[in-house]
Formats: structure tokens, sequence, C-alpha cells
């Protein structure tokens, strides 16, 4: 059993909120809140020797009440799994990635041989011997209160640009060529192999967006779309969370993501694999289906995720 459980997180937003509603878990912040000044000082710090400590949240002083602590893929460097094996040997450490291995800071080899470190991304596990965990959305949302017409599109995306910004872009004019009404919502944020900024040019820039939608935003767009447009970093194999937000909000989805056919879940009804499909996306979208099956949701659920921990 997990027992008491604690989830140390990046930000603390709607999908905290819904996690302390279930009454299943604590939650806090790995880091405590910082001013912009204070954030390029912890900056620096990281890229020193010495105790990191400082930059902790609350619960350092309370690690020894934990069963488990669930570090949830929101760590700067090593030293928050070491801390937490040193004061609190007795806790089961898991580290989960919810993030593309190559995204992510690495641990020691120190600190993985004390924890156990999972991801959800299938060909991350299998490359890097880590135990497989699902994304997750919860099953108690009342997705009606999340309902703002004037949001409505046909097809909605939300994301960084992370190299896929020209695919995106080619994707908006073919959909409004069909007679769609897309919206795509993309930040710019692309960088080159050595991880230096890559510079847009005009037209990708009138493109792009400035300001990032808040996560509760983005399920209103959720609720008032059609349908939903996952676009996978390169790189990436596992299943998104947009995936699993097409389950819960029974939407349909356009994916790139050609390995969606390995999950049981799979059905053309509800899935479009770009590049595979022989429909058009505006048929596709404009047909009706029978949506997402309940199985699927009880399966891909924040009660599920946290069973999967638990038997593994």
């Amino acid at each position: 059993m997990l027992g008491r459980t604690l989830i140390l997180v990046g930000i603390d937003g709607w999908r905290e909120k819904q996690i302390r509603l279930t009454g299943l878990a604590d939650v806090d912040l790995v880091y405590h809140s910082v001013t912009k000044f204070q954030k390029k000082m912890r900056n620096i710090h990281y890229h020193m020797n010495g105790n990191k400590s400082c930059w902790y949240g609350n619960w350092k002083y309370s690690t020894t009440q934990y069963n488990t602590i669930i570090l949830f893929d929101a760590f700067l460097g090593t030293d928050v799994a070491e801390y937490i094996e040193t004061k609190s040997p007795n806790t089961r450490l898991i580290v989960f990635y919810g993030n593309p291995w190559f995204n992510n800071y690495y641990l020691s080899d120190t600190a993985r041989e004390k924890c156990e470190v999972w991801s959800f991304d299938v060909e991350d596990c299998r490359k890097y011997n880590l135990k497989f965990n699902h994304q997750f959305f919860f099953k108690n949302v009342d997705k009606e209160t999340l309902y703002k017409p004037e949001l409505a599109s046909d097809v909605f995306f939300v994301g960084k640009d992370k190299n896929r910004l020209s695919l995106l872009m080619k994707l908006d004019e073919e959909m409004k060529n069909e007679g769609l009404s897309p919206y795509i919502h993309v930040i710019g944020e692309r960088k080159d192999v050595m991880g230096n900024r890559v510079k847009y040019n005009m037209r990708e820039k009138a493109f792009l967006k400035t300001e990032e939608i808040p996560y509760e935003i983005v399920l209103q767009y959720n609720k008032a779309s059609k349908c939903l447009l996952e676009i996978m970093q390169p790189g990436q194999v596992g299943l998104t969370l947009r995936m699993v937000e097409a389950m819960f909000f029974n939407k349909k989805i356009i994916t790139n993501n050609v390995s969606v056919k390995q999950f049981d879940f799979y059905s053309p009804d509800n899935i479009y694999i770009i590049g595979e499909d022989r429909r058009s996306i505006l048929d596709f979208v404009q047909n009706e289906s029978y949506g997402w099956h309940e199985k699927w949701r009880n399966l891909y659920c924040f009660e599920h995720w946290l069973q999967v921990f638990d038997e593994g």
C-alpha cells in the first residue's frame, strides 16, 4: 500500500487542486515561491556545489510523515531525490516523468539506485529501464461548468513550439481550406540540437501567440471544441495528456502519434492519424461518433494512476 502519500509538483494549479479534492494524497511545491531575481540566483546556485535545500518548499520538514513521496517531474537536479532519501530513508520515493526523457533533468546513479523511476512514455521505459505508468485526468470534474461557447472551434491545439510549428501551420492552412475553423495556440520555444534558441521568420512570428493559456482555460477550450489536436514532439512516443483529455471530455482527436494504434482504446471513430488516415479531416470532424467507453476513463483516472504505483 502507498500509505500516506505526498506528491511534489512544479506548479500549484488546477490539477493540484483536483488531487487534493480526492483526499488520496497531499500536494506541495518542490521549490518555494521566488521572485524573478531569486529565480536567477537559484539557477546559478544549481550550477554550483553545495546544499540546495534552502530553495525547497515546506515539505522538507515533514518527509518522515509520509509512507510514499512522488516527485512529479519537477526538479532542477538530482539533489531533491538525494535529500529525501537522506532525510527519510524508509519512505518509498517514486520519480514520475510526465514529459519525454530528453526534456527532463536526470537522476544520478546514486539517487536512482535508491528510488523508483517511472515514465508515461513506453519507448523511454524500454530504452532506459524505467517503469511505466499512464497520464491521468479526474473522473469527478463537473465539465459542464467549464463550458464557454465563445471558445468553440472545430479543432483545438495548445502547446509550445518544440519544433512542431511548421507542421501546425501546415495543418492550420489545410483545415481552413477544407472549411473548418481551427484554433491553434502555439507559444514560441524552438531550440537547435545544441540547445540554442532559434529565431523565427516574420510569417512564423505572426502565427505564434505570446501568452500561455492557464490549464483551467485550456479545459474550457476542450469542452467547447468539436475535436482536439495532438502533435507529438520529435522523438516522443508516449500517450500524452491531450489523448487522455479527449477520453474524459468525450472528444474526437487528431494525432500524428502512429503508435496509438497499439493501445486497446484505439478506434478510428474517435482517432484520426495524420499521414495514415484516408479520410479528409473535414469528414472526420463532422461525422458522428459513438464517443469513448466509460472503461477508458476508469483506466486513465488519477485513482488508477495511484493504483499502478501500488501494484508496482
